[in-house]
């Protein structure tokens, strides 16, 4: 092997006199670079968009929640208590946060316009990291007052932070009405929860609906990195258990936020699929190029052929000669792609030079995630479809007749 690769090494990459490289060699070099600039770019961007929208899905809804049995009946709200025998059940799946919460809808009025919402009505153990990344004005609902809408609203309604808006939530046949002012408004980019959600104190909401501290319609809880499917299934066997023991009643469903968000996270899974299709025909694209690549480096030097094999070399050796010097070309088209793709991958992860439409892609800038586990299985993968792809033209090295390739011109 060592002779094949100090002959490779030293085989030039112009045929005859030529001052410049071959054209071959040129379209192969640059046929890899922009394949993997295209496959690099593609599960950067379709990774980073998953989990910015899997964020956002995950900011709005919980990882896990306790739902009161009576939400999915038309009858009186069975209303949850945050007890010690409560968190110590929550406690069998180590969460990171329990918070309560009481969601009900409403309408949020003005003088001259109103708006149908979803009010969340939160408290200080609620995890609020998520609508404090997405504030634009103002600030957080206090303990006891303030009301926090999405820019979306805000700009519908004509409403600033300050303004006092009126709140209204039918009850038990009744309308009862509250009067808070805008403390702050968010803006998360996803329309579709944007327009749906406010966010009021816990203690409002609870006074609403005439609850002790501690009642709740909705017990959230994060799990943090955990698998949420898991822990939901874990939670729901602890519950099941505990009825069959007759230790507590099965007031309580449980939801999750991939059963919630299962319209988007389906379509989510689709982009797999459209990144799979770009890698397979970016491969194909570049193995096609260094195959015709390889031929035409094996023609322009028939007569190095012909001496090599007149000096005793053998076919397989005269292969791997040829076959090593695509791989060069290959390793360096690899290095120019991953310069190229890098640079256009942090660029935009730290400026957000590319933009987007919100209203279509719920986000502002095109999403990057550069991952050194990705980045390094597609080059190896590339590299080892690219050795085993030059075999089958290296083959024609074996019809070749010495005699007839030394007078070849």
């Amino acid at each position: 092997m060592k002779f094949e690769l100090f002959f490779s090494r030293r085989l030039k990459y112009r045929s005859g006199n030529q001052s410049t490289l071959s054209p071959s060699i040129v379209i192969a070099v640059a046929g890899v670079a922009v394949s993997l600039i295209v496959m690099l770019l593609s599960v950067s961007i379709v990774v980073g968009f998953k989990k910015e929208i899997t964020n956002r899905i995950m900011g709005f809804n919980p990882h896990i929640a306790l739902v009161s049995a009576s939400d999915y009946i038309d009858e009186q709200p069975d209303w949850l208590n945050l007890t010690d025998s409560v968190r110590n059940l929550i406690s069998g799946i180590e969460p990171k946060s329990v918070a309560s919460v009481v969601q009900q809808s409403g309408i949020l009025k003005t003088d001259d316009d109103f708006c149908g919402l979803v009010f969340r009505g939160i408290g200080k153990d609620y995890d609020t990291e998520f609508l404090s990344s997405n504030l634009k004005e103002g600030k957080l609902p206090t303990d006891t007052d303030g009301v926090l809408i999405s820019a979306l609203n805000a700009d519908k309604m004509r409403l600033k932070v300050g303004d006092r808006v009126f709140l209204y939530f039918f009850i038990d046949n009744t309308i009862k009405a509250r009067r808070l002012p805008i403390s702050g408004i968010y803006d998360s980019h996803f329309t579709d929860y944007d327009k749906s959600f406010a966010y009021l104190p816990l203690s409002v909401a609870q006074d609403v609906n005439s609850l002790e501290p501690g009642q709740s319609n909705r017990i959230e809880i994060n799990v943090g990195n955990a698998d949420i499917d898991a822990k939901a299934a874990q939670l729901e066997q602890i519950i099941l258990a505990e009825c069959i023991r007759g230790e507590r009643s099965s007031g309580m469903a449980i939801e999750n936020v991939h059963k919630i968000g299962a319209l988007y996270f389906n379509w989510l899974d689709l982009l797999n699929m459209n990144v799979v299709v770009v890698l397979v025909l970016m491969a194909i694209v570049s193995l096609f190029t260094l195959i015709s690549s390889l031929i035409i480096i094996i023609l322009e030097r028939v007569n190095t052929i012909g001496i090599l094999k007149a000096l005793g070399s053998t076919n397989k050796q005269i292969k791997r000669i040829f076959i090593l010097m695509a791989i060069r070309l290959v390793l360096i088209g690899l290095a120019i792609g991953n310069v190229i793709a890098l640079g256009v991958l942090f660029l935009q992860k730290f400026t957000h030079i590319i933009p987007l439409d919100p209203d279509s892609y719920y986000l502002t800038f095109v999403p990057t995630d550069i991952n050194l586990w990705h980045i390094l299985a597609i080059n190896l993968v590339f590299v080892a479809l690219s050795y085993v792809t030059l075999i089958l033209p290296a083959q024609m090295i074996s019809k070749m007749s010495p005699a007839e390739t030394i007078r070849y011109e």
